[in-house]
């Protein structure tokens, strides 16, 4: 009995030896995040992104979901439809903002802008809506592409 509980024991030890310390927080809303020219990055509303590189890239936030019109997933629609996000850009200590969509095809806001040396293109925005269920704006999160 007293060989099982050394093995045991031993066998634990190993075990957790042998685990990685991984970090188990899981990035907040509030936290910035940092950016490079041609990343895609999911940014809660409010939620800062800074430029890491020394080119005229604007810091940005998303500081609304102004618009949403997408078919809801467990829907049957004629059309996709499409969500629109509010950014906010910040280069040099001015900021301007802009509204994005996620279809090119929409007159009034087209997918993408230019803002100092960089493009910003917004993907998607996440949760996808479903019947019945109204979207809290704060539970957004937007996919932003920038080259």
């Amino acid at each position: 009995m007293k060989n099982y509980v050394l093995g045991l024991t031993a066998l634990v030890l190993l075990g957790m030896a042998a685990c990685k310390k991984s970090d188990s927080r899981t990035p907040d809303c509030s936290d910035p995040v940092t950016f490079s020219l041609g990343d895609t990055l999911a940014l809660c509303l409010g939620q800062q992104a800074k430029f890491s590189g020394n080119a005229e890239v604007p810091d940005f936030s998303v500081t609304d979901v102004p618009f949403e019109n997408r078919c809801p997933i467990d829907a049957l629609c004629i059309t996709a439809g499409w969500v629109e996000a509010e950014l906010k850009f910040t280069l040099a200590g001015e900021a301007t903002t802009d509204t994005l969509s996620t279809i090119d095809a929409n007159v009034l806001h087209p997918d993408s802008t230019t803002v100092g040396a960089a493009r910003f293109r917004l993907l998607d925005a996440s949760p996808y809506p479903k019947l019945g269920q109204v979207i809290d704006k704060q539970d957004y999160k937007v996919k932003i592409v920038v080259w």
